[in-house]
């Protein structure tokens, strides 16, 4: 044991401390930026790491975890004072990343994490599978203060997973990729992080050093003795990885190998579930295309069954083994469909996408294609040779003539999709060929060789294709293209026009160009990306006399627009319809920039203000998005002056309820988005804005057919209010009124229920339509609605909230952006949000409004010091204590702060009973505690400390940001403090406010400067 010998002992603070102290000890020797793999854990460190978590109480961690914003000191060591919150980080981030180096499939943590904590502690870190933000912001808090490589601000969505990688590297098992990594394809972001493809910010030299040492050994430039001395010191590589390490750097030579100091740039295609399709044809029997399932150790699998669908099809289940792997039934996926490319998704029973992707049949686009029928593989007609021995099937467009005549064959696909397969059987001696207008375009003697395209005649140079009309096209405005043929001599005609593998009608125009009839440009644009531009090629015939000539003309369409892929192809997103969460995660998307694309590598998929993945390359689904009614846009992230691409108007999460409709005889019918079975843990849940909610049993109210579910609401008179349906307390799916009533609520215990099931049922709240209503109410009610808001108070017992995503902060941010709450306000919000701590309710609200929002913060702050008479505080110099007391907790640099006791755990529950009791004996108490406490740090002690704490966070957010410091600075914090409101900026500098404000740097470092700005207030 290297690292953990003088840990004693398991259990308790005594544990914590001392272990993350011997981790921070070694850590320190480590030059920055750095990762925990570098303070080499051996593999007893690992299993000392496994069993402390397995001890862990689900009460333990919760107090050194929810004590984040309180900055409580645990230790010090390397320099550094760690909170309990930062030691708990540590270990729990450490643990993380040697537990994912050795058992997670590429790409995946969280399954190879959560098995190592008892189920009830295990329950306080996931839900749902993924992270709490309780131990997001503990990783993040972690990462930050010991100077760990990450990604937080920079990455979107995944930078928790990918932060973790940054720690390791690569897995055990992603070692069967690295033949293809380092011949230069694609490899994973943490690699090319790690390699400096991103900057030298997270440049690792020793990992540079292994990259080099297994492309050297991959190519013979080094001996094996070499390639092992190398591994054997570098904190990447794990002492029994180097066989298989040697083994996979040398297998598939064919690929070549990377360039010295490159790795494989660029994005690597999701990985896929079901194999590449195959076609099977027995004739006389009719042709079919199969799949099989592949692949399921690269996913995050933890439900006990998924189903493979295509649209509303299921094509095969996956059900759990007990030793976590999965079977599916049936094993062969029979795949159908009328189109060419169509889409699968991979759903667990509460209607959640685990994975998505597209599987293509046959090219739309080529006329002549066959199929090896012993395989059932897809080759090239034109240059595959075939083998005497095997059958073939010819796969060509409807139009076009197959000699002989006699040939079997079969149509596939539909309507404009449709094609002729035809059977080649094994030692079939007769010459096939495939004919258009009496020409030869393929015949079965073809092997790319012998058969030399011809090349044009001089004649037929000058002819031309231009797309029509000629302006930019806007994909989901779209209303139809032709072409224009030009440059024929007039002795010349025109025999066909071909585009995508079918004929196109044409006449001749008056000045003697030629015009196509109109086509969908859509259909033709489907197999490009958003960082190439799509090129459109039409084969033309011509005639001069006798002689006969084919032609191909390219032409680059200037397009824009989003493309989904469905069971029938591919279609265009409308940018002004709703989108909601399951199809966002469902099905891959592709998106067409205007013009050149110059600026793909700026942009950036953002839901509202939240930064969610780079622009990608390859088509894949939109990810986990939040769902509140935030428009989806790409655009820069930051310094958004001009390009703004919108994707959907909003962003609905409706969950597994597809539409609700109202019956006869108090009844409802819920249409869901798959067939679920009724059981014990379902509930329904009615409510109208006003009253308290109605909870149904499943079994006893409900009548199910497969995906729709008749529900008895006991009072006809419920007509067109909030509609959920819950399986164990969690919300899996709602439906909510298209017009809301506010005026029947009344009291503050129906405004904090109402607020708190409004957050549970995942409803807009800042959508188009309920923006201005949900202000209104949440102004009316500012205490109620952000305690249930941020402290998840207020639901009906039985019902439990899920995980807080950052976009429900960006969507809370919105409904209070502007507000400016009053004395009387202020002081119900800091009761209501601190009544968790008696020994410092006024901190400890305004730091919980700091890790929402600092602006949000400083209104509430300002009108507290402005209040003729302050509720707690007795005079001016008291403001200015309590404004420096916060600096210093925001800084993290309070050295006089105690860890909370069990005893003052126990007060803090006294403390929330008064509250419900009644507000007035709570202020009682609070005056009798705040009377007796003695504020921690005189005005102006620490200036220096916190002077240098401004600027690395400063120095944070222009590196995430990618701005000048002056620019962060001026264009930025010091508008937003002239009026503590982002809204009055430039829209430019609104954007960038509002998307830093969803990284912890740039809300502490505003925080600060907040502070600063209201105590030059009170001097």
């Amino acid at each position: 044991m290297k690292i953990f010998p003088k840990v004693s002992s398991l259990y308790g603070e005594d544990a914590l401390t001392t272990a993350a102290g011997a981790v921070v000890e070694i850590l320190a020797s480590v030059p920055r930026p750095r990762s925990l793999c570098e303070i080499q854990a051996d593999e007893e460190d690992y299993q000392w790491l496994c069993n402390w978590a397995s001890q862990l109480s689900p009460h333990r961690l919760r107090r050194w975890l929810e004590n984040i914003s309180s900055r409580r000191i645990a230790l010090q060591s390397g320099g550094l004072n760690l909170s309990y919150t930062e030691a708990a980080g540590c270990l729990i981030l450490l643990l993380a990343s040697e537990s994912a180096r050795r058992k997670a499939s590429e790409g995946q943590v969280w399954s190879a994490v959560r098995g190592q904590f008892a189920e009830r502690a295990g329950s306080v870190l996931f839900a749902q599978g993924q992270p709490r933000p309780i131990l997001k912001d503990a990783m993040e808090a972690t990462a930050r203060k010991l100077d760990l490589r990450h990604v937080f601000g920079i990455e979107g969505t995944q930078n928790y997973y990918l932060s973790v990688y940054l720690q390791f590297g690569f897995t055990q098992k992603g070692m069967e990729r690295l033949a293809n990594w380092l011949a230069g394809q694609p490899s994973t972001q943490a690699v090319m992080y790690l390699m400096g493809d991103y900057g030298e910010l997270l440049r690792s030299q020793s990992f540079v050093r292994l990259w080099d040492a297994l492309r050297n050994y991959r190519r013979n430039n080094i001996t094996e003795a070499r390639a092992r001395q190398t591994l054997a010191d570098n904190p990447w590589v794990l002492p029994d990885w180097t066989d298989e390490l040697l083994r996979q750097a040398r297998r598939h030579q064919e690929l070549g190998t990377a360039e010295q100091g490159q790795t494989g740039r660029g994005e690597q295609a999701p990985p896929q579930f079901l194999e590449n399709p195959r076609l099977r044809w027995n004739w006389p029997t009719p042709p079919v295309f199969s799949s099989a399932v592949v692949n399921l150790a690269d996913f995050d699998l933890m439900a006990e069954r998924y189903q493979v669908k295509t649209g509303t099809t299921t094509l095969t289940t996956l059900v759990a083994a007990d030793d976590g792997t999965y079977s599916s039934h049936p094993e062969e996926v029979v795949l159908t469909s009328g189109s060419p490319e169509f889409a699968v998704s991979m759903v667990d029973d509460s209607g959640v996408s685990q994975a998505s992707q597209l599987l293509e049949l046959w090219d739309q686009n080529e006329d002549v294609e066959l199929f090896d029928l012993q395989t059932g593989r897809r080759l090239d007609g034109y240059s595959a040779q075939r083998a005497p021995s095997k059958e073939y099937g010819l796969l060509a467009s409807t139009d076009l003539e197959v000699e002989p005549s006699n040939l079997p064959f079969h149509e596939i696909g539909s309507g404009s999709n449709s094609k002729m397969l035809y059977l080649l059987p094994s030692s079939y001696e007769h010459l096939v060929r495939v004919t258009l207008s009496g020409e030869e375009i393929w015949n079965s003697s073809m092997d790319g060789s012998t058969h030399p395209k011809p090349p044009e005649p001089d004649w037929a140079m000058a002819v031309t294709t231009e797309i029509l009309p000629t302006s930019r096209i806007r994909l989901d405005r779209y209303e139809g293209s032709s072409v224009r043929i030009s440059g024929l001599e007039s002795n010349a005609e025109l025999l066909y026009v071909r585009l995508g593998g079918r004929p196109l009608d044409f006449c001749l125009g008056e000045n003697g160009d030629y015009f196509t009839e109109g086509f969908d440009i859509t259909r033709e644009v489907t197999s490009w990306n958003s960082l190439a531009l799509p090129q459109i090629k039409f084969k033309l015939g011509l005639r001069r006399g006798r002689e006969p000539a084919t032609v191909e003309r390219t032409n680059v369409p200037n397009v824009s627009g989003v493309l989904r892929a469905s069971d029938d192809g591919w279609q265009v997103v409308n940018r002004e319809d709703k989108l909601t969460v399951n199809e966002a995660r469902q099905v891959p998307y592709k998106v067409l920039l205007p013009g050149a694309g110059q600026d793909a590598d700026r942009l950036a998929l953002l839901e509202g203000p939240i930064f969610l993945q780079r622009l990608w390359r390859h088509p894949r689904s939109l990810g986990q998005l939040g769902g509140y009614g935030a428009p989806l846009e790409l655009r820069p992230p930051y310094n958004f002056t001009d390009f703004k691409m919108a994707v959907s108007a909003e962003v609905h999460d409706p969950g597994i309820l597809e539409r609700v409709l109202a019956g006869d005889n108090a009844k409802i019918r819920l249409y869901l988005r798959h067939p679920v079975e009724p059981g014990p843990g379902h509930k329904i849940v009615l409510w109208d804005i006003g009253n308290p909610p109605v909870v149904l049993d499943v079994i006893e109210n409900v009548e199910h057919r497969g995906d729709e579910w008749d529900v008895s609401v006991l009072d006809s008179s419920f007509n067109d209010g909030f509609i959920a349906l819950a399986y164990d307390g969690a919300r899996i799916g709602s439906w909510w009124p298209c017009r809301l009533d506010w005026s029947g609520i009344g009291g503050s215990d129906a405004a904090m229920e109402t607020a708190a099931l409004l957050k549970w049922m995942h409803t807009p709240i800042v959508s188009r339509e309920w923006l201005d209503g949900i202000r209104s109410f949440a102004r009316r009610y500012p205490a109620q609605t952000l305690s249930a808001w941020l402290l998840d108070t207020g639901l009906p017992d039985g019902l439990n909230q899920g995980v807080t995503e950052e976009q429900w902060r960006a969507a809370v941010r919105q409904v209070f952006s502007g507000w400016n709450p009053d004395s009387e306000s202020a002081w119900e919000i800091i009761l209501a949000l601190g009544g968790t701590s008696p020994d410092d309710p006024v901190s400890e609200a305004l730091q919980i409004l700091l890790h929402l929002d600092p602006l949000l913060m400083g209104r509430v702050a300002r009108a507290w010091i402005r209040s003729p008479k302050p509720p707690f505080l007795g005079g001016v110099e008291d403001n200015r204590d309590l404004l420096n007391r916060m600096r210093f907790l925001v800084a993290a640099l309070d050295p006089q702060s105690e860890y909370q006791s069990q005893e003052s755990h126990q007060i803090s529950e006294d403390y929330q009973d008064l509250l419900r009791q009644d507000p007035r004996l709570m202020k009682e108490f609070a005056d009798a505690l705040l009377r007796s406490q003695n504020p921690a740090g005189p005005e102006g002690a620490g200036g220096n400390e916190l002077e240098q704490r401004e600027e690395e966070l400063l120095d944070q957010v222009s590196t995430l940001m990618g701005v000048d410091k002056n620019f962060v600075q001026q264009g930025i914090v010091q508008r937003v403090l002239a009026s503590l409101d982002y809204n009055a900026l430039e829209t430019r500098d609104k954007y960038n406010a509002e998307t830093a404000l969803s990284t912890a740097p740039f809300r502490e470092y505003l925080g600060l400067r907040v502070l600063s700005s209201l105590l030059q207030e009170v001097r």
